[in-house]
């Protein structure tokens, strides 16, 4: 079962970035936000997933179905 944890598309995008291993200033760039507005994005993230960082966060929405790595 998939559980969105109320993402918004901007979090899942950047989360699904984060999955991929991208870092915050490449997230921006390639978002076309700022580093400061990911940092915010990745802050949201953390909270809705209740994960204490991103590593967690990933593992937790690829366990949900959120995101998926590439093998």
């Amino acid at each position: 079962m998939q559980d969105d944890f109320r993402l918004t598309f901007r979090e899942k995008e950047v989360l699904d970035l984060m999955a991929r291993g991208y870092l915050n200033k490449q997230i921006a760039g390639s978002c076309g936000i700022t580093e400061q507005a990911i940092k915010n994005c990745v802050s949201r993230i953390l909270k809705k997933l209740d994960a204490h960082n991103r590593t967690g966060a990933v593992i937790k929405a690829t366990r949900c179905g959120l995101v998926q790595l590439e093998k």
